[in-house]
């Protein structure tokens, strides 16, 4: 399949997560191309959009995965905009993915990945199920590991 993982980051960890899980995605046998969004301007939680200067064109993929952090308990501005406005979306196999500080999914993570799923099908995207890497208290790189091998799973490929 050819795949494209999109994702925003501001301290890195999303971007970790993104590019293990774009690896395990090569090594399953999948063409991967990652794009991290460039946000313009400095988007707040919970408003309404952010500015983003490289929205890219899902037309040419078969899924496309859409990753960032949680903040203020729900999904970025800024991955909910690039949902919003991807061309291409509509029919596309779409698996949203969001890390967090806080311990527990219930804390933010399971809610970013609603809003992140009801954006994707309200675009006519088909929503396969999310993954949330919380960090408080955990070993993080074998979370990643973990969710990367199920995401890579949900592609038919060997992790």
């Amino acid at each position: 399949m050819n795949i494209l993982v999109v994702f925003h980051s501001k301290t890195g960890t999303t971007r970790r997560f993104a590019e293990l899980i774009a690896a395990r995605l090569r090594d399953g046998g999948h063409s991967v191309q990652t794009v991290r969004l460039e946000v313009t301007g400095d988007p707040q939680p919970r408003t309404a959009s952010a500015g983003i200067s490289n929205v890219p064109d899902a037309a040419g993929f078969d899924a496309v995965l859409v990753g960032g952090p949680v903040w203020a308990f729900t999904a970025t501005p800024v991955v909910l905009s690039c949902i919003g406005n991807m061309p291409g979306l509509a029919d596309k196999t779409v698996v949203p993915f969001v890390t967090m500080s806080f311990p527990l999914a219930g804390m933010g993570g399971r809610a970013a990945i609603r809003r992140m799923r009801a954006a994707a099908s309200a675009r006519g995207a088909k929503v396969l199920e999310g993954s949330v890497v919380p960090r408080m208290f955990r070993d993080v790189p074998a979370m990643m590991a973990r969710e990367a091998a199920r995401i890579v799973n949900l592609f038919g490929g060997a992790a």
